[in-house]
C-alpha cells in the first residue's frame, strides 16, 4: 500500500477469543484487502485511502472497509 501511495487506517476491537477460524478470518481479510487496493489503483489523484473497522457484538462481528 505504502508503494503506491495508499494511506491504510484501521480501529479493531476484537476479543482475545472470536467465533472464526484464523485461517476463516485471514482469507476473508484478505479478500477484502486485495479488493480495496485494487480500487484504490483506479483513483488517479494522489487522495488514495484505505479505511477499516473491526468489532464484535450481540453474536456477530462487524467489518467495514472504505476506500477511496
Amino acid at each position: 500500500m505504502t508503494k503506491n501511495g495508499i494511506v491504510f487506517e484501521y480501529d479493531i476491537d476484537l476479543p482475545t477469543e472470536i467465533h472464526v477460524s484464523d485461517v476463516d478470518m485471514t482469507i476473508i481479510m484478505g479478500n477484502l484487502l486485495d479488493n480495496a487496493i485494487e480500487a484504490c489503483l483506479d483513483v488517479k489523484d494522489k487522495s488514495r485511502y484505505i479505511n477499516l473497522e473491526i468489532s464484535c457484538g450481540y453474536g456477530k462481528i462487524d467489518i467495514l472497509i472504505k476506500n477511496s
